[in-house]
């Protein structure tokens, strides 16, 4: 079964195509697929962080979309730690000021150390 396109654009000096075979769309497919198993392999490991997970705490809150930043970060590269929602526990705020002074978020904590600002985080996360 042939698929009709209405037009591809010249690529290499190659004419404009009007008919794909399925044979051609399904090796397509399973080339993408190849290139995304190779792309998930290539995730940074967990066991690659310098930093034990378990003494990386971040605190955020849901509706800042800096927080939502770091928070994607840690999905797409797999890092799991302790989160800590400021928005569900009030005392939480306090917990923060003591240990960096200032309620900012995000801030992920290491070694004690508070870390501000969403790229600062993802950068030295990359970097561990």
């Amino acid at each position: 079964m042939d698929i009709q396109l209405n037009s591809i654009p010249k690529i290499n000096n190659v004419s404009k195509v009007s008919t794909v075979s399925r044979d051609f769309l399904d090796t397509e497919f399973e080339i993408s697929k190849l290139k995304f198993k190779v792309k998930e392999e290539g995730k940074k490991n967990k066991s690659s962080l310098k930093y034990k997970e378990e003494s990386l705490t971040l605190y955020y809150k849901p509706e800042c979309p800096y927080c939502q930043k770091v928070l994607n970060f840690l999905e797409t590269e797999d890092i799991s730690m302790t989160l800590k929602d400021m928005s569900k526990d009030p005392s939480l705020k306090e917990e923060l000021i003591a240990i960096g002074e200032k309620k900012q978020v995000p801030c992920l904590i290491h070694d004690g150390k508070p870390l501000y600002e969403s790229d600062d985080i993802i950068k030295w996360l990359k970097s561990s």
